[in-house]
């Protein structure tokens, strides 16, 4: 890390870029990058013999057909500190450096980064969509809207309506970003057994059309790319708390192509080097799942009953276990993970490593939301996983974050109160 003095004339977001970067580099950034920035609030000002670097530099980059903006910061860096030289082209023309200028300063002369979400209008990519756009970032969404719902999306984003699996169209979107969020997926284990060949071209072929178009998306090298796995890898799994370290034993399809995904996206490493960081969610609930939907997560089921007042039914005695995150945390996993992602293609859990009884699940939801409803028991689900507890300490020590929100707490904000 950077000495605070040499960082504390620099804005927030150069800051913060800076803390993303290697030591080494780190090191020799700031009088770069607040060298630009004298450059940038020159030509601001209208003083063009000071301005005049910047704008060559401006000019240079817009003939090769460069985007500020959709850069890595320190690639931005390199490249105008070279061009801010005496070697630089000695024709600046502010008319074609224009829309470079903007794109480069539209957040007031910082580095904004873009990044892709597959899969944003849906339950979690949507509150992905939230938390960039919230801290300053571009966010360009795919979503083929199956599921996904426009509405959910904050202003301001850019949403190509398609397929995952279009290995094209993927391309083009993937095109200029500085990461990709990957969290298209058929999520149901129902459908998968229903439509097994077209779930897995959304959630296998998918992962490998994102994975393949992140090698090329921008001229400094491959694209990280942060992707959706899941606890269906670990199947029916006694060795609690499961840990990265447990055999896979997928029981669906659904589990197999999420397994199969984390292995292409070893070899996109290995092979391509592609970054990459794989989370096997657990059991994610909060605002915006679908209660309606067959396939969704039992949480929006009970308590969308619980808010009509309708009997909540409990497949089985209740005795089930899983392990409840709440989407807020997994977001704060996501965006630590692209933080992170600079090499490897590491996997880890995200969940609470606290245990909850689908028994305990349903008294609470009906205590949280002063419901009246009955809970009731119905036969037992066929193939139902009985044990899930997962183990949260390897994502805690390598990514610096943990899921710490309490069920009651997550289920009052689900249900449109404080947490």
């Amino acid at each position: 890390m950077t000495d605070g003095s040499a960082t504390a004339d620099l804005p927030p977001e150069v800051r913060d870029a800076l803390a993303r970067l290697s030591a080494d580099y780190v090191a020799q950034l700031p009088g770069r990058l607040a060298a630009v920035r004298t450059h940038w609030e020159a030509l601001r000002a209208g003083d063009a013999a000071a301005a005049d670097p910047f704008l060559r530099a401006v000019h240079y980059l817009a003939g090769t057909g460069a985007t500020f903006g959709r850069a890595d910061v320190s690639d931005v860096a390199n490249r105008l500190e070279a061009l801010l030289s005496d070697a630089a082209p000695a024709a600046p023309d502010p008319a074609a450096a224009g829309p470079l200028v903007d794109a480069l300063c539209a957040t007031g002369g910082g580095f904004v980064r873009t990044f892709l979400v597959t899969g944003g209008c849906g339950f979690i990519g949507s509150h992905v969509a939230d938390a960039l756009t919230a801290r300053g970032d571009a966010v360009r969404v795919l979503d083929d809207l199956s599921t996904g719902r426009r509405e959910n999306l904050p202003d301001g984003v850019d949403l190509v309506v398609g397929d995952v699996a279009d290995r094209a169209l993927v391309g083009r979107v993937m095109a200029g970003v500085d990461g990709c969020f990957h969290l298209a997926a058929v999520a149901s284990v129902q459908r998968g057994n229903e439509d097994w060949l077209g779930t897995h071209a959304a959630n296998q072929t998918g992962t490998i059309s994102v994975l393949d178009a992140a090698r090329t998306a921008r001229a400094s090298g491959p694209v990280p790319v942060v992707y959706a796995s899941s606890a269906a890898i670990y199947g029916d799994n006694d060795a609690l708390p499961l840990t990265e370290a447990a055999a896979p034993r997928p029981l669906s399809a659904y589990g197999a192509d999420k397994l199969g995904s984390e292995l292409h996206a070893a070899v996109g490493w290995r092979v391509h080097g592609v970054p990459s960081v794989g989370l096997r969610f657990f059991n994610v609930y909060g605002p915006r799942q679908d209660p309606k939907s067959p396939y969704s997560g039992v949480i929006a089921i009970f308590t969308d009953l619980a808010a009509a007042g309708r009997p909540i039914t409990i497949n089985g005695d209740g005795s089930q276990t899983r392990d409840f995150v709440y989407v807020g945390d997994v977001v704060r996993l996501l965006l630590a993970a692209m933080d992170r992602a600079e090499g490897g293609s590491r996997v880890f859990n995200v969940c609470t490593g606290r245990v909850t009884t689908i028994l305990d699940l349903a008294r609470t939801v009906r205590d949280v939301s002063g419901s009246v409803s009955e809970i009731r028991h119905g036969p037992p689900r066929a193939a139902d996983i009985q044990k899930s507890l997962g183990d949260p300490s390897a994502a805690l020590a390598a990514l610096g974050v943990e899921a710490r929100t309490a069920l009651s707490d997550g289920l009052r904000r689900t249900l449109g109160g404080p947490g």
